[in-house]
């Protein structure tokens, strides 16, 4: 049974997440600068001294912005490499599904921090660099983890985990709610993707000749055609 502070915290929660929302559309179409930290209120018909309950000045919601994006998915992919069930290419694909998930469905906060990056406090910019490497260095670890079970082939690791990386950030910057396919079924064409370009036959079950190759890139053509509104 929920109690008053159970439902006055869900509240928090509900207005804090909208709150960060509102900003993010904000930063991205008038930039960080010249966005203040009473238009964000407003825009949910927030006094100043109501907004101070959930944040206490622009910095903070930027701060929590920040956090999840990069904090939040880390621990995610933490807890993935820690679970020793799964096999490094079943981690790879469930991270490349998590990944593309989360920007589809986060509406402008992923593809904001990149374009107000240049805008930042240094204490945050430094803040959103260093919560980066830390996601890369994840990346890298599932990918040298498959490389040495026998699953991935034998790449260039960070170049490998900048392909991925790449491939599901990308995702947030041609995506339409309106298209034909869920953020679900693009997450699993592009985890499908990703898998593909560096398993070895043990670690995928494609084919390695010219025929299951060619099968492939047919495949992978006619899913992005289907992919896009």
């Amino acid at each position: 049974m929920k109690t008053n502070g159970d439902s006055e915290n869900s509240r928090k929660k509900l207005v804090r997440d909208q709150l960060i929302n509102k900003a993010a559309e904000l930063f991205a179409t008038r930039g960080l600068s010249r966005t203040t930290f009473n238009e964000i209120g407003q825009e949910l018909e927030l006094s100043r001294s109501a907004l101070y309950h959930y944040f206490r000045n622009k910095d903070e919601i930027l701060e929590a912005l920040i956090k999840d994006q990069t904090v939040v998915p880390t621990l995610s992919m933490k807890a993935l490499i820690a679970d020793r069930s799964l096999t490094p290419t079943q981690r790879l694909r469930r991270a490349l599904e998590m990944s593309v998930e989360r920007k589809l469905t986060g509406g402008a906060r992923f593809r904001v921090l990149d374009q107000i990056e240049f805008e930042m406090p240094e204490a945050l910019a430094e803040q959103h660099h260093r919560s980066k490497r830390a996601v890369l260095d994840l990346w890298t670890k599932i990918i040298a983890d498959g490389i040495k079970a026998g699953e991935f082939r034998d790449v260039d690791v960070r170049m490998a985990a900048f392909a991925v990386i790449g491939m599901a950030n990308w995702t947030a910057w041609w995506y339409s709610p309106d298209g034909k396919k869920s953020p679900e079924d693009i997450a699993k064409v592009i985890a499908d993707f990703g898998v593909r370009g560096i398993a070895t036959s043990k670690g995928d079950t494609a084919s390695s000749s010219l025929q299951g190759v060619q099968r492939d890139l047919k495949n992978a053509l006619a899913a992005l055609e289907r992919l896009t509104p």
